[in-house]
């Protein structure tokens, strides 16, 4: 008996650290393609339209291939298929040292294989870590990974003026670290092989689902207001805006790591509404204040904090909890969407929304996300209250005996 409970914990703790692992590389690799792509744009002098289209064809394809991954989860098993993506990634980092001379049609083509590279095997990967956590601890595991992925990713800035052949190999070196957690447990989960032969619910059903169009609205409002405001923000701060995108990362791991762990305290719902209203008012300060160097920090602090937290909660936690931790990769496929969605808008809106008065734009930005602060109202909140009353009681029992003990 005691040999099987110590198998078990062997077991949990791979599980564990498979799935850590295979996030955290995965999400990496997304900003660690982007910046090959930067570095053959540059290069390569494209700009305008052109420039614009490489970047389409990247994220459309992210998003793409996530859809296909989660309908290809019906035909083979989820190890098998994230062993696929992560290959995958690995030749689709390599691809670009084959090609002999590199020119916008090239360009356009290896932007394609990285961005279904990124998105193929997303959804399993994300299924796989709802599977191995719980509700008391998929906030703090969730912060964890993120806040590695957001200290990770500086490293690789090089990459944006290094040399093609440095860029794929260290593009296909890192993502090699993905292939590795497989050795560490080399046999897939009974739940694994039993839920292939299970039916899975069609997108419509899932659209079809209240508390799913509600989190979603939500989502897709923030995602497009953050993104389509990212050029103003860049125009208006200048040189500050460096400071902005290079410290942004950091302060917004260190926040989900700590929102992640307030997720599992209190609730899901309460970060996300708390997050989208202090988002919304420092808007309002920039739109009130623009040219304050006090209204760029505060931006700065309120930003970097929020994105980290709301990244961390839609695209880790809730999509799956919203499936009841059961085949939830149709679940994240439509999650994932509005994030690249929100880019591919950025792309196509941003002549047009360089040319809108800024104190108007920001104004206008702070009042849409206090509009998406509507439909989470009516938004059940994923982590169960009995598990919240559980915890509350454990701690307040903690609390006396350590009271009792010392008195006695």
């Amino acid at each position: 008996m005691t040999g099987s409970l110590v198998a078990n914990d062997t077991y949990a703790r791979r599980d564990f650290l498979i799935g850590v692992v295979l996030l955290a590389n995965g999400l990496a690799w997304f900003f660690i393609a982007v910046a090959m792509i930067d570095n053959m744009v540059v290069q390569l002098g494209l700009a305008g339209e052109k420039e614009m289209l490489v970047y389409l064809i990247y994220f459309v394809f992210a998003s793409l291939s996530a859809f296909v991954g989660s309908i290809l989860r019906d035909k083979i098993s989820r190890t098998s298929l994230i062993r696929v993506w992560v290959v995958l990634g690995i030749a689709a980092s390599i691809f670009p040292i084959l090609i002999s001379e590199i020119y916008l049609p090239q360009i356009l083509i290896i932007s394609a294989i990285l961005g279904f590279s990124f998105g193929l095997g997303m959804p399993s990967s994300l299924s796989y870590f709802v599977d191995i956590t719980t509700f008391e601890n998929r906030g703090f595991f969730s912060g964890l990974i993120f806040m590695i992925t957001n200290l990770i990713v500086p490293v690789f800035a090089f990459i944006r003026s290094a040399n093609l052949v440095v860029n794929c190999l260290t593009s296909a070196t890192w993502k090699s670290i993905g292939l590795l957690a497989f050795f560490i447990k080399p046999m897939p989960k009974q739940e694994d092989q039993l839920a292939v032969g299970k039916n899975e619910k069609s997108f419509t059903h899932i659209l079809s689902k209240r508390p799913f169009i509600l989190y979603f609205t939500a989502w897709l409002m923030f995602c497009f207001i953050e993104r389509t405001e990212t050029p103003l923000i860049s125009d208006l701060f200048g040189d500050f805006s460096t400071v902005v995108f290079s410290m942004g990362p950091l302060i917004g791991g260190i926040s989900s790591f700590v929102a992640g762990i307030l997720c599992d305290r209190i609730g899901r719902k309460k970060i996300i509404l708390f997050c989208f209203a202090i988002f919304g008012v420092a808007y309002a300060v920039i739109g009130l204040a623009p040219y304050s160097i006090f209204s760029w920090y505060l931006y700065l602090g309120i930003h970097s904090i929020t994105s980290g937290a709301l990244w961390m909660i839609f695209i880790l936690i809730i999509w799956g909890e919203l499936a009841n931790s059961k085949r939830s990769e149709r679940y994240y496929a439509l999650g994932e969407a509005p994030y690249f969605l929100a880019y591919v808008a950025q792309l196509l809106v941003t002549p047009f929304v360089l040319e809108i008065e800024k104190i108007s734009a920001f104004s206008l930005a702070a009042f849409f996300l206090f509009l998406a602060v509507i439909p989470l109202m009516y938004a059940p909140e994923t982590l169960p209250e009995k598990r919240i009353k559980e915890r509350e009681l454990k701690e307040y029992v903690e609390k006396a005996r350590k009271v009792s003990e010392k008195y006695t």
